[in-house]
């Protein structure tokens, strides 16, 4: 990769909806390219199933065309008896966990997700790779990268798996001997790893409308209250990410400005890089944080699908158009450069 600035792509969730996200990375990897890729890949959900695929499209020539033909073809092809299979009465009667079994899910990633491409994810060259899920029992939100010590395909593979299982729908994967579920529970857009990582330039794409939408509904049945409720906590929980987001490339435009304005007084640059450099700030400047740009606007403007566990590959090569078009819209340079 020839990327001139340390680029981080960052992938909500959204089950089927991902093929927007596709159509984004399918236009970016058209028109940009040759001119670098992404240092930094990362996702949540869904975007924990895109972010390997869409990493390897800055590999080799061998590796990204096959990896770019896979990626397409996971999200246009595929339907609902792909990715789960609905457990029959007797089975829910016995076992209550939930109401899908994942192992076609299973199946999938192992399928598409190469030995020889994970190896190559390790290595030096490759993106920084991560997704995101959430263990169960502790509460507490995870991450998993190719580059971990002692990670392999296997692992990492569950760890796919258990970013992209949403609870009582689907099974939980079991990842170092703990049940795991969906990384969209505590981290529905995973900015903050990338943020970590010195990006200096954030490509996050949403696959919810900008704003939540109001709905002319009396919520009387408990499906609908139930519905309404996560959608209007995980639109809180994606607005506080690119808030932190936002804050961490303002506060960093700021520093600059000051700093250019003093540079040419020694005595108060050194003053001002010392409160820069207080431990209270290190939310803002600590951990190699250095965000001065995010590519905003990659979300539909219109509503895909409350289902989001329905594959039709007629509507999702509807979506990824629609992703292709947004990036269009939205991007008008190269965020390699």
């Amino acid at each position: 990769m020839s990327s001139e600035n340390k680029v981080a792509l960052v992938i909500s969730g959204g089950g089927s909806k991902g093929a927007f996200a596709v159509g984004v990375i399918d236009h970016l990897y058209a028109y940009y390219r040759d001119t670098g890729w992404f240092s930094i890949v990362g996702g949540s959900s869904v975007g924990g199933l895109i972010s390997p695929l869409a990493s390897l499209l800055g590999g080799p020539r061998e590796i990204r065309e096959e990896a770019h033909e896979t990626l397409l073809d996971t999200f246009t092809n595929i339907s609902t008896s792909d990715v789960l299979q609905k457990r029959r009465l007797s089975e829910l009667i016995r076992r209550q966990q939930c109401l899908n079994e994942s192992d076609p899910l299973d199946k999938l990633l192992h399928e598409r997700l190469k030995q020889e491409w994970f190896d190559w994810l390790e290595t030096d060259d490759a993106p920084y790779t991560y997704v995101v899920y959430t263990n169960y029992r502790s509460g507490k939100k995870l991450t998993a990268s190719p580059k971990d010590a002692n990670m392999d395909r296997e692992s990492f593979i569950q760890a796919m798996r258990a970013s992209a299982s949403i609870p009582i729908y689907m099974e939980p994967a079991e990842v170092n001997g703990a049940l795991c579920y969906d990384g969209g529970l505590r981290d529905p857009l995973p900015t903050e790893r990338a943020i970590d990582l010195g990006a200096d330039t954030m490509v996050p794409i949403i696959h919810a409308l900008p704003e939540i939408k109001e709905k002319n509904d009396d919520f009387k049945g408990p499906r609908g209250i139930l519905y309404r409720g996560v959608e209007i906590l995980l639109d809180e929980c994606r607005q506080n990410d690119l808030q932190l987001s936002e804050l961490v490339c303002s506060a960093h435009g700021a520093k600059e400005e000051l700093l250019d304005k003093f540079r040419d007084d020694k005595d108060a640059l050194k003053k001002i890089k010392e409160v820069f450099e207080k431990d209270k700030y290190d939310n803002l400047y600590g951990n190699n944080r250095q965000l001065t740009r995010i590519v905003r606007g990659l979300q539909p403007d219109k509503e895909m699908t409350s289902d989001i566990l329905t594959f039709e590959p007629e509507k999702m090569k509807q979506w990824m158009k629609w992703g292709q078009d947004k990036a269009k819209e939205v991007i008008d340079r190269s965020p390699f450069i």
